[in-house]
């Protein structure tokens, strides 16, 4: 409903694939640590298994050193977040290829081992750690009572799930006035009956690849586009129809809107899309 003083931001970075959490150093100074002890916390590490947790902004932040710091800014302290490996080769054959990493039945590239005849498995252990630091970040951030000194506005906010279950990696979040109006103003400029936005397409890819791998097949399940008529933004990625969409009746003049997901169930979906979040606000403060 208003614009805000920006009091964090996600980026993303092409070059070796990462997200970059900037966090502005008034909400620093005036956020509480969270302690080991503190519910949320003791809940992952139970969960998950967990060996560490650091719940300051003065070196790293999260679960198992996910979060690194990596320098301030004159506004803001900026955290790095690898991309993982989540699909690993065993050294073994692929059982369901048999070796060949040709899929016989339907005629393709073997999905299970990406064509290659090895056998793999998923380790999700460290997009856990990732998404579960996210979690306790943007719980910590979902209020803000005291308003920042930054002369940036904030573009959107995130919040997200962390579990084993479906629907395990869910996320959603607000996209802010300022962004919204950003984006009528792509749509406006598109030539079709929607406005396809590539950055964050690649940005999805890219994180996507670096976990899992990228079929051919699968790089056409990756879409990010705002409709001509009713300027939604709808973002997806592989998975039963994976992807971001806005909430009820979507955007509104002079107001910014919610944004929820649909069947994002594990944490590399999670980080997948919030690839794509955090090309398209960079996208926006590049241009805004």
């Amino acid at each position: 409903m208003d614009n805000i003083p920006c009091w964090y931001e996600l980026s993303w970075q092409k070059k070796e694939p990462a997200l970059v959490l900037r966090v502005h150093k008034d909400f620093v100074r005036n956020t509480k640590i969270v302690s080991n002890d503190a519910p949320i916390v003791n809940q992952f590490k139970e969960e998950f298994g967990f060996k560490d947790f650091i719940g300051n902004f003065n070196g790293n932040f999260g679960f198992d050193k996910t979060f690194i710091r990596r320098g301030e800014t004159e506004e803001f302290v900026e955290f790095l977040v690898t991309i993982p490996q989540v699909k690993k080769e065993t050294g073994k054959k692929c059982s369901y290829c048999q070796g060949s990493g040709w899929d016989k039945r339907s005629d393709n590239e073997c999905i299970y081992c990406n064509g290659k005849g090895k056998e793999c498995i998923y380790d999700y252990q460290s997009a856990y750690a990732i998404s579960a630091s996210f979690n306790v970040f943007f719980v910590l951030s979902y209020h803000l009572e005291i308003e920042t000194s930054s002369t940036f506005l904030q573009f959107l906010t995130v919040r997200v799930t962390t579990g084993r279950d479906w629907h395990g990696g869910s996320l959603g979040g607000m996209y802010s006035i300022l962004l919204c109006n950003w984006m009528d103003s792509l749509m406006k400029k598109a030539a079709a009956n929607r406005a396809i936005i590539p950055e964050m397409i690649e940005a999805m890819q890219s994180a996507y690849q670096v976990m899992i791998g990228l079929t051919e097949y699968e790089k056409h399940d990756f879409r990010a586009s705002i409709d001509y008529e009713s300027g939604w933004l709808n973002v997806s990625c592989p998975g039963n129809a994976c992807g971001l969409n806005p909430v009820h009746m979507g955007p509104e003049e002079g107001k910014g809107y919610e944004f929820s997901c649909h069947n994002v169930d594990t944490p590399a979906q999670q980080i997948t899309l919030l690839a794509g979040l955090a090309a398209l606000h960079d996208m926006a403060r590049k241009e805004l």
